[in-house]
């Protein structure tokens, strides 16, 4: 009897597993746990963030986004500028060999403006990712509660600590942005 739950548990894991750990490579570039936070009634505007990891022999510039979920989609960033938080679009973001690149609250982001259907909680949609080197590579992006600060099941990057609101600098991540 133990054993037949043992079994079916492990049959469980293994399963789930890949549904847990949302990532997605292509030539040295590897997209963790994409995620967006659904928006209130009417909003026009969300956000989708995720973690970028390039391998120790590769590097790349993430230069824009797009999806049928928006009109525009934008790469942008937070910076604080004498105690207030601002917003501004940002050309790319350079994830150098072996580096992280943090899309995460309070820090650089994919703006998605003009959204033509509202970003549910469960949810998904298809993100298009633009890089210099790679190319395109889509991604699914799953929709998380309103006040989400991290991805349902937390980050599954190894080696990666995200917060609440602390952008890729405060992380101690190297990169240039």
């Amino acid at each position: 009897m133990k054993l037949n739950m043992i079994a079916a548990t492990l049959s469980l894991l293994i399963v789930a597993g890949p549904a847990l750990a949302a990532e997605t490579t292509k030539n040295g570039v590897t997209v963790y746990d994409p995620w967006a936070r659904a928006t209130p009634r009417g909003a026009q505007v969300g956000s989708a963030y995720m973690v970028i990891r390039t391998a120790p022999d590769a590097q790349d510039r993430l230069v824009g986004a797009y999806g049928d979920v928006a009109r525009t989609v934008e790469l942008h960033s937070y910076t604080r500028d004498g105690g207030v938080m601002r917003m501004a679009q940002v050309p790319g973001i350079t994830i150098g060999p072996g580096e992280l690149a943090p899309l995460v609250p309070g820090g650089y982001h994919i703006m998605l403006s003009n959204l033509t259907q509202p970003l549910r909680d469960g949810d998904r949609f298809k993100l298009t990712l633009v890089f210099e080197r790679v190319g395109e590579m889509i991604v699914d992006v799953e929709v998380a509660a309103v006040a989400a600060t991290t991805p349902r099941g937390g980050y599954t990057v190894p080696g990666f600590v995200g917060a609440p609101g602390i952008g890729p600098g405060i992380l101690g991540i190297k990169g240039s942005y």
